[in-house]
């Protein structure tokens, strides 16, 4: 009897465990449950906010949308009524035009002209430029001879090659002086 009660308490015992275990897990389940729960109603709250909040803007979106059509139409009779009044005006101003049109040819092409005389006129004055250039040149190399031809003095004549040196700067210089005035 013993056994048998020491039978009976272990499935006893066992039974209790395993309520207990069940208790426990139940337990744990009720718990996170209930913080689903929890949460999910949070969750409910935040869309219940969100939804309210898009349907205002969806409210002020809706009076926008109305708002710009009315817009729209005035803005389509003003451009009926100045597409009216620019057709007249264009049949208007359409000959003004075409004389403008003339007239900007006509200068284009005295443009064109002035541009090629333009041309024609710095081309000369580069050519004048190198003249000049070439007379400043050439005054100089006259000036220095001139003063070479100055250092010599009536003494120095007497002596043989000095007096073929000046008799030669001389004819140089005159022969200088010759082209440019022959140039000129």
């Amino acid at each position: 009897m013993v056994e048998l009660q020491r039978g009976s308490s272990e499935v006893f015992r066992h039974s209790v465990t395993e309520r207990d275990l069940k208790i426990s897990n139940l337990r744990g389940q009720m718990e996170r449950l209930k913080r689903e729960s929890s949460t999910a109603s949070g969750l409910v709250r935040s869309l219940q906010r969100d939804l309210s909040l898009r349907e205002k803007q969806a409210l002020k979106l809706a009076s926008e949308v109305d708002r710009l059509r009315q817009d729209i139409r005035h803005k389509d009779i003003q451009l009926g009524a100045t597409a009216t009044k620019f057709s007249k005006m264009s049949k208007k101003h359409q000959e003004e035009l075409l004389n403008h049109e003339n007239e900007v040819a006509e200068l284009l092409g005295e443009r064109e002209s002035l541009m090629s005389k333009l041309e024609e006129l710095e081309g000369q004055l580069k050519e004048l430029m190198t003249e000049q250039e070439g007379a400043a040149e050439d005054t100089e190399r006259l000036k220095s001879r001139l003063e070479t031809c100055q250092v010599f003095t009536p003494s120095h004549l007497n002596s043989p090659t000095l007096g073929y040196t000046v008799i030669q700067c001389v004819s140089v210089n005159y022969n200088m002086l010759k082209s440019k005035v022959a140039y000129k």
